[in-house]
């Protein structure tokens, strides 16, 4: 068996080690966001600071703690992101067509319904 990608990165003053996801680690993240915790909010920042990924799945790619992600400069961010992006580009992909069809079905759904002839 394969060992999965791994890389390091120098961020937040330390050596980052970025890790390649594994299909098990996606089927967790994706069945999370179906069924996140009953006393979980939304957290504009950490779901928002970057256009493709929350900070909660920077953290499941790297060995950085809560605590590190939320002290860390969003330029710190961005050079582990441009790593994470690298380590796990199928991940990022399916994240991207899961946006779009998310996307897609929120329009279909605001869409007016099609006039009845008759």
């Amino acid at each position: 068996m394969a060992a999965r990608v791994e890389r390091t990165v120098i961020a937040c003053g330390r050596e980052v080690r970025v890790i390649e996801l594994t299909v098990g680690d996606i089927r967790a993240w994706l069945a999370g966001l179906s069924a996140p915790p009953a006393d979980a909010g939304v957290d504009v920042v950490d779901q928002l600071l970057f256009e493709d990924v929350a900070l909660a799945e920077i953290g499941r790619m790297t060995d950085l703690t809560a605590d590190e992600l939320a002290d860390a400069a969003p330029s710190e961010l961005a050079a582990i992101l441009d790593c994470c992006r690298e380590v796990n580009r199928h991940f990022f992909a399916l994240r991207s067509r899961l946006m779009t069809a998310g996307t897609m079905a929120m329009d279909s759904m605001a869409a007016p319904p099609p006039a009845s002839a008759g």
